[in-house]
């Protein structure tokens, strides 16, 4: 039986490690927190792994590297690439996983990077960092890559139905590492060079940020026009051909688009190139929050009641990293604004605590803004009857047609 060790038991690692030890591979998950090992041992593992469809037979955690590092066959590093605050690269967590992973490395081991970095980083960053061990990579150990892509909460593609891109320092490490993860992914694709893989995520992430950098800008535009941007949107996506549809929206959230587009601009800027388009999609991004806060201070008295409908980035997860809500409540707050925030998913933000009940949040409340599509607020019964007498600020197109006493649609200029 092979060992793996996941370095990082986060939103990416736990699925990972949940999806080898259900294919009955020795698994270890290793984080340096003590609280994610806790969750672990207590069977506490994040919303995004349906916990139900596995058997768990090998998966063990700890906080102790030498219980795990020696040992293993492949150790994959899952840990966060986090933004500083002039949006280069926080590379300390990758830098201090390979450091780790150096002490104990062994020959025939295979270490490979999911962690989300700029081009280069497994050969210039984690290669020289472990070759301090006196072993050489290509040669004594195997090093690879194979960014991570998960999508928290998707339905439709899980980590074992979303393809995998993977390569290695040689052919032989690449052949490997495909056939590692070919026992839980439907479709693994080898790519050329490490480089290539590691690009690829970049390029898929910033495709996503200038193109609902692109919406947004329209949904401003049209607003001023009086047009729907969500009707000509539709229009357009008729056209099979030249044509894919992005939507508006308060902001973008998460771990991957709003950070992951800045790892490509500060790589090619250490080249000499000034990635103009990322910079201009990030500014355009950012102020929608603050058009959110525009459209409500438009549209509400000052002694009005403001409940928040969903403050996740996404529907039907917990997860509230950089969300837009984040921004909107707090820059209302700080205005003097009566602010309250309803959540299925999240119990605690922003040192406020989730109403209790949705029907009676929205009964106390003058004003709705709802942010997220949670299927829980889809499926609410007679909700529209709810809101008769509320004015409702829509920033996720959550209504089609006019709902409340008042309705305010982000990029719904004929409201």
């Amino acid at each position: 039986m092979k060992k793996i060790t996941i370095m990082g038991l986060g939103y990416v690692g736990v699925p990972l490690a949940i999806s080898f030890a259900n294919k009955e591979f020795d698994v270890t998950g290793y984080d340096i927190s003590e609280n994610a090992v806790k969750r672990i041992r207590e069977g506490k593992f994040p919303e995004s792994v349906n916990i139900d469809k596995y058997k768990i037979k090998t998966f063990k955690a700890t906080t102790n590297p030498e219980e795990c590092l020696p040992k293993s066959d492949f150790i994959i590093i899952c840990v966060p690439t986090p933004l500083k605050k002039d949006k280069s690269l926080d590379a300390s967590y990758i830098q201090s996983a390979s450091e780790t992973i150096s002490k104990y490395l062994k020959k025939g081991q295979i270490i490979i990077n999911e962690s989300t970095s700029y081009p280069g980083t497994v050969e210039e960053l984690i290669k020289p960092i472990l070759e301090k061990s006196g072993l050489k990579a290509g040669t004594d150990f195997g090093l690879a890559s194979s960014p991570e892509r998960i999508d928290p909460a998707n339905k439709v593609y899980s980590l074992e139905e979303l393809p995998k891109l993977v390569a290695g320092i040689n052919k032989e490490c690449g052949e490997a590492v495909r056939d590692l993860y070919a026992q839980i992914i439907k479709k693994v694709i080898l790519v050329d060079s490490i480089k290539v893989a590691e690009s690829a995520k970049l390029f898929e992430n910033t495709f996503r940020q200038v193109n609902i950098a692109l919406v947004n800008e329209l949904a401003l535009a049209f607003e001023k026009m009086g047009l729907n941007a969500f009707e000509v949107i539709k229009a357009a996506s008729s056209k099979p051909v030249g044509f894919l549809a992005h939507y508006p929206g308060p902001g973008v959230g998460g771990d991957c688009i709003p950070t992951t587009p800045f790892y490509l601009y500060w790589k090619a800027k250490d080249q000499g190139h000034d990635f103009e388009f990322i910079k201009l999609a990030d500014k355009i991004n950012s102020k929608m929050p603050l058009h959110v806060v525009d459209l409500v201070e438009k549209n509400a008295n000052k002694k009005d009641k403001i409940l928040v409908v969903g403050v996740s980035y996404k529907a039907n997860t917990s997860d509230v990293r950089n969300t837009p809500s984040s921004i909107i409540i707090d820059t209302l707050k700080s205005r003097g604004w009566n602010v309250k925030y309803f959540d299925p998913y999240v119990k605690e933000f922003l040192c406020l605590n989730c109403e209790s009940k949705l029907k009676e949040s929205i009964e106390e409340a003058d004003l709705i803004v709802f942010m997220v599509k949670h299927d829980y607020f889809k499926s609410f019964e007679n909700l529209n009857d709810l809101l008769n007498n509320k004015t409702v600020i829509d920033t996720c197109n959550f209504f089609e047609n006019s709902v409340g006493k008042k309705y305010v649609g982000l990029g719904k200029g004929s409201n």
